[in-house]
């Protein structure tokens, strides 16, 4: 018999007032490190995050309780399935658990085909026997931590896994695979989302890690790593420049700008392609820079596919591509940059086609922002951080994870 039963987390973190103050410090910081060139993208999202923006720069006690439950908010809407209207389908609605429960039975199984040796000869339907088999593959013995409350997947001894987490478990796999085709172990991820990949690859023995991201999902990241790994484990914008050896540090995009260092390895999920045009360049063309490979996982349904940035560029870079095992609809893609002649500086139209496009970019993003503000009471995203969720119609929410529904 499947064993698919769902549970939900009850959480316990809960943060330091030290680490309050950190994290409120670094986030301002990183704020001010814009110093008004362009709209501030994480603050474009209209009503879900107006709020937050305010709570984290109060640092108070609706600080403190946003950080322990972020769940009651949307600081992690677009990465993960800890927001507040997922979190109310869940707990409200039982066969939203239950199919939950299923999509992460489902995404174990493909986790343990795609990396373990003779997955004919597993027991599919038991998700004890396929942990001990991830155990046996990675060299390590997974747990799922589950630090905040709300999060719901299927139920183990290890923990409540989630897709997001199992996500993680198969990026830190390929991270740590890519690692030693470069040679190398020091690691910049770029959009790190809440910090699972961060959190698995140091499981696994990458723990020189840089995470760049925006202010906003920093927070989010700095609160799971400091749950899961401690507060002492991650370094932030004000703390100490000493204190950085042996920590994740956790940066805003602006850092890369002031800091020519150098990486082995460069990880992107979920990301290029859902910048804006002249972001997704720049990323790239300062990567092709600053690290030997990238690991790029992103879906190809948007304005342009990662590989097309290389050929915009006019970077031409050894690649290794394939279709994502994990996620469909998803490419593995490696560019080889230890490989090709680096282009050390932008030709002259290249930089003043970024300059022609900040304009309709900064628009589109005013016109989604002033969307939004006019839909969020219609999605109920109008209250407050901290209130209760409301219940959600099961229509309303697609989960991440879950099955699309096949078009007739």
């Amino acid at each position: 018999m499947t064993n698919t039963a769902g549970a939900i987390s009850v959480g316990g973190w809960q943060p330091r007032p030290h680490f309050i103050q950190r994290v409120g410090r670094a986030y301002r910081l990183a704020i001010e490190s814009y110093k008004g060139s362009s709209i501030p993208r994480w603050l474009s999202f209209g009503p879900r995050t107006a709020d937050i923006h305010t709570v984290l720069l109060a640092a108070d006690d609706r600080t403190r309780a946003l950080l322990a439950d972020p769940g009651s908010s949307y600081i992690f809407y677009g990465m993960d399935n800890l927001f507040r209207d997922s979190v109310a389908l869940t707990s409200t609605y039982d066969e939203a658990l239950s199919g939950q429960a299923r999509n992460c039975l489902e995404s174990l199984q493909e986790l343990c085909k795609a990396i373990c040796h003779h997955p004919e000869t597993f027991d599919l339907a038991d998700p004890e026997a396929l942990l001990a088999r991830l155990d046996d593959t990675l060299g390590v013995r997974l747990d799922f931590p589950n630090p905040f409350p709300g999060e719901a997947g299927l139920h183990t001894s290890r923990g409540i896994v989630s897709f997001r987490a199992l996500q993680a478990v198969f990026q830190a796999w390929r991270l740590l695979d890519v690692c030693k085709m470069a040679d190398g172990a020091k690691v910049l991820e770029i959009g790190a989302g809440m910090g699972r990949t961060v959190y698995y690859a140091s499981r696994v023995g990458l723990t020189n890690y840089t995470v760049v991201d925006l202010p906003a999902t920093l927070v989010g990241t700095s609160c799971f790593l400091a749950a899961v790994l401690g507060e002492d484990a991650i370094w932030t914008l004000g703390d100490p420049p000493e204190e950085q050896a042996g920590r994740v540090r956790l940066v805003p995009p602006t850092w890369l700008d002031d800091n020519p260092e150098r990486f082995d390895v460069a990880l992107n999920v979920d990301s290029l392609t859902e910048l804006r045009r002249e972001e997704a360049e720049r990323y790239f063309f300062d990567l092709q820079r600053r690290v030997r490979v990238l690991l790029s996982i992103n879906h190809e349904n948007n304005w342009v596919r990662v590989r097309d940035i290389a050929r915009i560029l006019k970077i031409d870079v050894p690649t290794i591509r394939s279709p994502c095992t994990m996620r469909h609809g998803y490419f593995d893609e490696i560019f080889l940059f230890s490989a090709c002649t680096p282009v050390q500086y932008a030709s002259f139209l290249l930089r003043m086609r970024w300059l022609a496009l900040r304009p309709f970019s900064i628009v589109r993003e005013m016109r989604w922002q002033k969307a939004l503000a006019k839909l969020g009471p219609l999605l109920g995203s109008d209250a407050g951080v901290g209130d209760n969720p409301q219940r959600t119609d099961g229509a309303q929410t697609q989960l991440e994870g879950a099955p699309q529904p096949r078009r007739t």
